[in-house]
C-alpha cells in the first residue's frame, strides 16, 4: 500500500522499477495466502488438540475435587447408624468445603467449554466437526458432575439437619446432667444435719461445700442458657424450613426437657439456700463462741494478775511495797 501511494509521483525508469516491485509484492502475498490456506487445516488441528487437552484437564480437576467429597462422606459409609457428634460435625463441615471445591471446578470447566465451542466453530469443517464432538462429550461429562454434586449437596443438607438435631439433643442432655450434679451437691448439705436439724460441720468444711455448690450452680446455668439459645435458633430455622410434624414435636420435647431442667435448678437452689443459711448461722455462732472464749480467757488472766490489788483492799500488796 505504501508503494502504491507513491506510484503516481514517480516517473521514468524509477516508476518502471516501482511497478515491478509492486507486482512482486502482490505475487508474494498470493503465495503467502496460498500457503496459509494450505496449512490452515494443520494449524487449526493443532490448536483444536491443544484446546481439547486443556478442556480434559478442566474435567480432570472436577474429578479430583469429587475425590474430596468421597473422603468427607467416608465416616457415613462405615455402617454405623449414629456417628459420634464430634465426628459428625467434622464430616458435615468437610462435605460443605468439598462441595464448594467441586462447584468451583465445574464452573471453571463450563466457562472454558462455552468459550472454546465458539472458537472451534470457526475452524475448518473437517477440524471443527471432530473438535465439537469431543467438546460435546466433555460437556456431557460436566453435566453428569452437576447432577452428582447436586445429589451430594442434598445428602449433605440432610446429614447437616440430622447433625444439628443431634447437637440439640446433646446440649439438652448436658444441661440435664449439670442439673443433676447441682441437685446432688445441694442434697449434700442435708447429710451434715442431725435428726434434730442441728448442723454438724466445721466452718472450713461448710465454706468448701458452699463453694462446690456455687460452682455446680454456675456450670448448670451456663449449660441451660447455652441449650436454650441453641434451641431458639433451631426452632427459628425449623419454622423457616417448614419441617415435618415429627421434627416439630421432637423440638417441642427438647424444650419441655429444658423447662424441667429449669425447675430442677430452682429446687436445688431452694434446698441449698435453706441449709446455707443454717451453715452461716452455725459459723456465726461458732465465731461468736470463739470470741467469747477468748474474751473470758483474757478476763481471767487480768483478774488473776489484778488479784493482789483486790484482796483485802490491797493491804497485802501495799504491805509488800512498804
Amino acid at each position: 500500500t505504501s508503494l502504491e501511494s507513491v506510484q503516481s509521483s514517480v516517473q521514468g525508469s524509477a516508476k518502471t522499477q516501482l511497478n515491478g516491485l509492486i507486482e512482486r509484492v502482490k505475487a508474494s502475498q498470493v503465495r503467502v495466502d496460498e500457503m496459509k490456506e494450505t496449512t490452515r487445516e494443520q494449524r487449526e488441528r493443532v490448536a483444536c488438540e491443544s484446546i481439547l487437552r486443556e478442556a480434559q484437564a478442566k474435567l480432570n480437576a472436577v474429578d479430583e475435587a469429587f475425590g474430596k467429597t468421597s473422603d468427607a462422606e467416608a465416616p457415613y459409609l462405615k455402617g454405623i447408624e449414629f456417628l459420634p457428634l464430634e465426628e459428625t460435625i467434622k464430616a458435615v463441615a468437610d462435605s460443605e468445603v468439598a462441595i464448594v471445591g467441586v462447584q468451583e471446578a465445574i464452573d471453571e470447566a463450563r466457562a472454558f467449554l462455552q468459550e472454546k465451542v465458539v472458537e472451534i466453530r470457526k475452524f475448518a469443517e473437517v477440524v471443527s466437526k471432530v473438535g465439537l464432538k469431543e467438546l460435546d462429550t466433555l460437556n456431557k461429562k460436566r453435566d453428569g458432575a452437576v447432577q452428582k454434586v447436586a445429589l451430594f449437596t442434598k445428602e449433605t443438607e440432610e446429614r447437616k439437619r440430622a447433625m444439628l438435631q443431634q447437637q440439640a439433643v446433646s446440649k439438652v442432655t448436658e444441661a440435664e446432667a449439670a442439673a443433676r450434679k447441682m441437685m446432688t451437691t445441694a442434697k449434700d448439705f442435708t447429710l451434715k444435719e442431725t435428726e434434730s436439724g442441728e448442723v454438724e460441720i466445721t466452718p472450713k468444711a461448710a465454706q468448701e461445700m458452699c463453694d462446690r455448690f456455687a460452682a455446680a450452680s454456675k456450670f448448670a446455668e451456663e449449660r441451660l442458657d447455652d441449650a436454650r439459645q441453641y434451641m431458639v435458633e433451631r426452632q427459628r430455622a425449623t419454622r423457616a424450613e417448614k419441617k415435618d410434624q415429627a421434627t416439630v414435636q421432637e423440638m417441642s420435647g427438647l424444650v419441655s426437657r429444658l423447662n424441667t431442667v429449669q425447675s430442677e435448678l430452682g429446687k436445688a437452689k431452694s434446698i441449698a439456700s435453706e441449709h446455707e443459711q443454717k451453715f452461716v448461722a452455725k459459723m456465726v455462732m461458732q465465731e461468736a463462741s470463739d470470741l467469747m472464749r477468748t474474751l473470758e480467757s483474757g478476763i481471767e488472766k487480768v483478774t488473776e494478775e489484778a488479784a493482789p490489788l483486790l484482796v483485802e483492799g490491797g493491804r497485802r500488796f501495799l504491805g509488800d511495797l512498804l
